[in-house]
């Protein structure tokens, strides 16, 4: 078989197949020289979208923390503003239970409302 081969490539045809196999190996070489640098440039263009798309990411980010931040103190101003309300009301009811529990028949309650009114009006 090794003899059979040795005498193909030492022929007349030998030679030709050897300059073929020379020739196949030099467009090979070149082939995968041109794709690692074709590969290369795709590597590099997706590392610069992929460094965009963080930026873009980042500064999403702290968009989104900002606006959280001042959901946050929104809700703190709710709460407050709930609270005081909520005194508001107990205050006024107070004044009326005071008011009602004053008066000595029902007949007295009559002039009150108002100024349950006038207060109420006040908590606008």
């Amino acid at each position: 078989m090794l003899t059979a081969i040795y005498s193909l490539f030492t022929s007349s045809i030998g030679k030709y197949i050897g300059y073929g196999l020379i020739v196949l190996a030099v467009v090979v070489l070149a082939y995968g020289y041109v794709k690692s640098k074709e590969n290369a440039a795709i590597a590099s263009a997706t590392a610069t979208y992929n460094e965009q798309q963080l930026k873009v990411a980042l500064q999403q980010n702290l968009t989104y923390q900002q606006e959280i931040a001042d959901l946050n103190n929104y809700t703190q101003s709710l709460s407050s503003q709930i609270t005081d309300l909520q005194t508001k009301i107990e205050k006024t009811t107070q004044e009326a239970q005071t008011v009602i529990q004053n008066s000595k028949d029902g007949t007295t309650l009559d002039p009150i409302f108002p100024e349950i009114l006038k207060s109420l009006k006040g908590l606008k």
